[in-house]
């Protein structure tokens, strides 16, 4: 990759951390989606299933206390004076409780279940006004008649059980389903999370071991150069071609060695094997240490 080797140790360096902290937001936003969904499907699980079990369950208090205050009606005659009051509050809330379910998504299983329930309550509100109405006539044969199996009181109250008691089975299966599936977008999620982490965990330590390649050996291979100068060893050339920092003193290195190799050892040689007459070797400038200007 040589458009690297040229890139300035700056911009390497920098490109390095940009790239690893895109990693990082990469594997946050995975992360974020991940959370956003289950935080999605939980809410489905809670109101779509959740509350309506909380609902029906309501409701099958409320019938229930309806039916035990009906006996109650009947057989305490004490208890009719506030008889009204509670019958009104608990119809309320089994009206209240029904509405809110009816108003959610329903399968074709509840609606059909749904329609069993209104057509067994209406026959049974009917069927238990009666009832009052032959308490308050104290008509008790009609009374005994509507509490007898299989009448048409007892009837509309077993198929409202029955048909409430079917929505909330209904709700606590889809209940189940949802959880499991919530469990296992949790282990998929789960799973894709470690797999990005370990993805940027393996880019990030080869990013790390190329610029340190990159950076360090051309460096390494310079100081082995700098120490064969410093024993004297003039022939070794670095030829580096690259353009970043590292290429450049490799660079002025080769062109240091070959002018001290050419122009002062090369000279050197030259007069102690009695060449004096050579052509003045020109200063670079007034600093120049190894040709002073006259």
């Amino acid at each position: 990759m040589s458009f690297i080797d040229d890139m300035k140790i700056g911009k390497k360096l920098i490109g390095g951390f940009l790239i690893v902290a895109l990693i990082l937001v990469v594997v946050a936003a995975i992360g974020y989606s991940s959370m956003g969904t289950m935080a999605t499907a939980d809410t489905e699980l809670y109101q779509g299933r959740t509350l309506p079990v909380e609902q029906l369950g309501s409701v099958d208090a409320d019938f229930q206390q309806m039916r035990a205050e009906l006996y109650r009606y009947i057989y305490i005659p004490s208890s009719r004076p506030t008889f009204d009051a509670t019958i009104t509050e608990l119809r309320g809330n089994i009206k209240k409780n029904m509405d809110a379910y009816r108003a959610t998504s329903l399968t074709g299983e509840e609606k059909t279940n749904l329609a069993k329930f209104d057509t067994n309550y209406a026959a049974f509100s009917t069927q238990y006004d009666a009832t009052i109405a032959s308490a308050d006539k104290n008509d008790m044969k009609a009374v005994d008649a509507a509490l007898a199996a299989g009448s048409p009181l007892i009837t509309a109250r077993t198929g409202t059980v029955t048909a409430y008691q079917a929505l909330i089975d209904v709700n606590i299966a889809e209940a189940n389903k949802l959880a499991k599936t919530n469990q296992a977008l949790a282990s998929s999620s789960s799973l894709m999370m470690i797999i990005a982490t370990i993805i940027g965990l393996v880019i990030a330590i080869a990013l790390g071991l190329f610029l340190s390649k990159s950076i360090t050996g051309p460096i390494d291979i310079a100081n082995k150069n700098l120490k064969e100068l410093g024993n004297g060893h003039l022939g070794n050339r670095l030829k580096m071609n690259r353009k970043d920092e590292i290429g450049e003193m490799a660079t002025t290195m080769d062109a240091f060695s070959d002018d001290l190799q050419t122009n002062v050892v090369g000279v050197m040689k030259k007069i102690s094997a009695g060449q004096f007459k050579m052509q003045y070797l020109k200063p670079k400038d007034n600093q120049d240490g190894p040709i002073p200007a006259v």
